[in-house]
């Protein structure tokens, strides 16, 4: 595969990571992210094209650079984070000296065992193929403290034998779509564009459009109820006689002012108190409400 037939069909984002459909396929839609996580294989992310399986951080390459080198490094060890700034062409040597740590390892530390056969911890490490041994320790630090300057010695990678950071793709994909096609392509639908002008212009499916288009108008009813809401206790308050945000003291019941609150709402939130109790005493229809008196400044 070249460039230009990657590029026909997929389309890659260096922020995220991410390759997206440009054509619809059988069950493929066009805007739809491309690949799987494959377990199996070390979690790397696969594209299935044209029949084969290929790797996602491979094709990042050819699609930014135009070749696809021998090694691609994951600069942070997580196979699925393809962003452009963590993969790097290496050599076998400099992928083999930026591994994560293995499953298997019981002592914690790459390169650091512990020898029955000796009582002691051995330590070693690779270099060029081959396997240098560093000593044996009585003291497990020891061990570490000659793994950790044969690694700079050899130049491995700082992060070599740690745990990868995984990076969520479920939450990158909604913060793809919100940043490029919410602001964007949805804004301009509810302007007054049509699904297929969008559809070109965005790369994006007419189904995502309509389940954000949906989405929108649920936000906006929220809104609307929240600001209705709002709007309501501003008119029961004015009819009490209660000004908004106005300042409201907590007094015990022998009359010493505990604390001044900014406002009733404040007041609730910081006593766990029933704000509609506390209003009934400021108006005196109640006496006092959770222990304590109130009164309005």
């Amino acid at each position: 595969m070249d460039q230009a037939t990657l590029k026909k069909y997929l389309h890659y984002n260096p922020l995220t990571g991410l390759f997206t459909w440009k054509k619809t396929t059988g069950k493929t839609l066009k805007g739809s992210r491309a690949g799987y996580v494959h377990k199996q294989k070390g979690g790397y992310i696969n594209i299935g094209f044209q029949g084969k399986n290929l790797k996602a951080h491979r094709l990042a390459f050819l699609y930014m650079t135009g070749s696809i080198p021998k090694f691609v490094d994951h600069d942070d060890k997580d196979r699925s984070n393809n962003k452009w700034y963590n993969l790097k062409d290496a050599t076998m040597t400099q992928n083999n000296k930026n591994c994560s740590k293995q499953h298997n390892n019981k002592s914690g530390v790459t390169g650091v065992s512990w020898s029955k056969e000796r009582s002691r911890w051995v330590a070693q490490i690779g270099n060029q193929g081959k396997s240098v041994p560093l000593g044996r320790f009585i003291h497990k630090q020891d061990a570490i403290n000659a793994r950790r300057t044969a690694e700079k010695q050899f130049n491995y990678h700082w992060e070599h034998g740690q745990k990868p950071q995984k990076t969520n793709l479920t939450i990158l994909v909604p913060i793809y779509q919100k940043t490029v096609i919410t602001s964007k392509a949805l804004s301009e639908y509810l302007n007054g564009a049509t699904l297929q002008e969008l559809t070109k212009k965005y790369e994006v499916s007419k189904r995502l459009l309509r389940w954000m288009h949906e989405y929108a108008k649920k936000t906006k009813q929220l809104k609307i109820f929240k600001a209705e809401q709002t709007r309501q206790h501003k008119i029961a308050n004015e009819k009490i006689g209660l000004p908004q945000r106005q300042k409201v003291q907590q007094l015990a019941l022998t009359g010493e002012v505990i604390k001044t609150h900014h406002s009733m709402l404040e007041a609730a939130r910081v006593t766990g108190i029933n704000q509609g109790n506390i209003s009934n005493v400021c108006t005196g229809k109640q006496k006092t409400s959770g222990g304590f008196k109130w009164q309005l400044l």
